[in-house]
């Protein structure tokens, strides 16, 4: 997980589907025990910019996070099986399922809040060869 990657996705808002170019990079510390994340992604008429923390211990995740261009924070848990972190994310006026699974130099993020302004966003991500 640790680096760079980059990828094509879509996101949902206001009902309207748009393509995103998204960037993202993991700074993974502690004995793989903690990761610094942070996704950018754009497309014609919005914008994101995540950036978060998170700790793993006994199968549980934690952590924060905070979104700029929309001025947004609050916290993650969730669970790692399989290859796959599953989390609820919420915030002041948020909430949202995510999933991130990563196989190889492959990635999957999907995020779905049904009934908010955005409700939907997926990323494809593939490994770059940028160390951040």
């Amino acid at each position: 997980m640790k680096g760079a990657w980059s990828g094509p996705g879509s996101i949902t808002v206001n009902g309207n589907k748009e393509r995103l170019r998204c960037r993202a990079t993991y700074d993974v510390k502690n004995n793989d025990l903690t990761v610094d994340l942070h996704i950018r992604c754009a497309s014609d008429s919005y914008k994101f910019d995540l950036q978060g923390g998170l700790n793993y211990v006994n199968g549980s995740v934690t952590g924060h996070w905070s979104e700029a261009a929309n001025g947004t924070a609050g916290a993650i848990s969730g669970t790692i099986k399989g290859g796959v972190f599953r989390a609820t994310v919420t915030g002041a006026h948020f909430a949202a399922l995510m999933s991130v699974s990563t196989r190889g130099s492959s990635q999957s993020v999907v995020i779905d809040s049904p009934g908010s302004q955005i409700s939907s966003v997926t990323i494809s991500l593939a490994k770059s060869g940028r160390s951040n």
